[in-house]
């Protein structure tokens, strides 16, 4: 399901309105909302390629989420949590490494 996940990435200005977002976004408890989130790999890459720095508070909530979701799939596919990246890598045909 990932592949076909919908990208919402965040993208106010306005601080106080980015954390709420994130928040939100993490206190559903649903699976799909913090999936939703790791695609801010997507912002980063377009903030590089813009020659703009990542923001601080999208950096925080995307290592919140990546150590959500690692360690969901760590458990749930019975592998270790560092190597839950290349295997997401590896199922979605992509290299994620190019988008950091």
């Amino acid at each position: 399901m990932i592949p076909s996940i919908g990208v919402k990435i965040c993208d106010s200005r306005v601080l106080r309105e980015l954390l709420e977002q994130y928040e939100a976004l993490l206190k559903t408890h649903k699976f799909i909302d913090p999936i939703e989130l790791i695609r801010q790999y997507i912002k980063r890459a377009i903030a590089e390629k813009n020659n703009r720095k990542f923001g601080a508070v999208d950096e925080c909530f995307m290592k919140r989420v990546e150590d959500l979701l690692f360690g969901e799939f760590s458990a749930s596919l019975g592998i270790p949590k560092e190597d839950v990246p290349r295997y997401i890598s590896s199922r979605l045909n992509t290299n994620l490494s190019a988008l950091n």
